[in-house]
């Protein structure tokens, strides 16, 4: 019993020391904003936030743009053709967007994004640990924090955002619009059905959830990064990085939706 409890106890604070360290990096690393840094130092945060954002929007439109409109056009053929007669549009389209653009369209979004860029942040900052490069910033008076974390946190809050932009509209337009390869029902009824069904809290509960989610994903892979303790564990610290991401990602999901439907809906 001893022994049980000793584990538990330990299982504890290991969890502590993990979820506290991920959320002092956040913490941290947005307190560099109201500390001096010169012109060239925030021309190479930009820099780097630009970087970011191209390498974790730009370079993954393509691939949410083909998973969500097969998405889209799936669940449209199976709700509204296989529901037709059974129920009405409204019914259907209220369906759609709880189930699909509620809590399939962030999730995905998400998911795409810890593929992409996690791992990668987690490998880079895993290589410059092993390294020791950190060294060579702190000489130079750059901060890791700032240089390193603070723009893959901006970067990634914006990148999600513009990709949940571009998700809702495939969901919501082309997933519905797709419906003229399955069936003769007038595109136009589906497309009233499914806006007249969206409201300001879908909209927030969407973003809350991606932007949360993108608030603490770099930190996550960063403190990977930063444990790697040789050029052998560097891949390790990679999945590392992507299960407990995605974890967290559920859960955000998760909390978010019970909250909204609590207080909110």
């Amino acid at each position: 019993m001893i022994e049980f409890l000793g584990a538990v106890g330990k299982n504890f604070l290991q969890k502590l020391d993990y979820y506290g360290g991920v959320i002092s990096l956040t913490v941290y690393s947005f307190f560099e904003v109201f500390r001096k840094h010169s012109f060239n130092q925030w021309r190479l945060f930009y820099v780097t936030t630009v970087k970011q954002v191209f390498f974790t929007a730009y370079q993954s439109i393509k691939n949410v743009f083909f998973v969500l409109i097969l998405v889209g056009a799936i669940t449209s053929f199976v709700l509204f053709v296989s529901l037709e007669g059974l129920v009405s549009k409204d019914v259907v389209a209220s369906i759609f967007i709880i189930v699909i653009f509620r809590e399939l369209l962030p999730i995905i979004v998400i998911v795409i994004i810890i593929a992409r860029s996690v791992s990668a942040i987690a490998v880079e900052i895993g290589n410059m640990t092993v390294n020791k490069e950190f060294d060579i910033f702190v000489s130079m008076g750059i901060d890791p924090l700032f240089f390193l974390v603070l723009p893959r946190i901006v970067g990634m809050v914006i990148s999600t955002i513009l990709l949940l932009i571009i998700g809702a509209f495939i969901i919501l337009f082309l997933g519905p619009t797709s419906m003229v390869l399955f069936s003769s029902t007038d595109v136009s009824d589906l497309l009233e059905a499914t806006f007249s069904k969206v409201s300001i809290a879908d909209l927030l509960l969407v973003f809350t959830k991606g932007v949360v989610s993108a608030l603490f994903l770099p930190s996550i892979a960063s403190y990977h990064g930063f444990k790697t303790s040789s050029k052998n564990l560097v891949p390790v610290a990679a999945t590392k990085g992507i299960i407990a991401s995605l974890t967290f990602a559920i859960v955000v999901s998760v909390l978010v939706t019970v909250i909204f439907y609590i207080f909110v809906f």
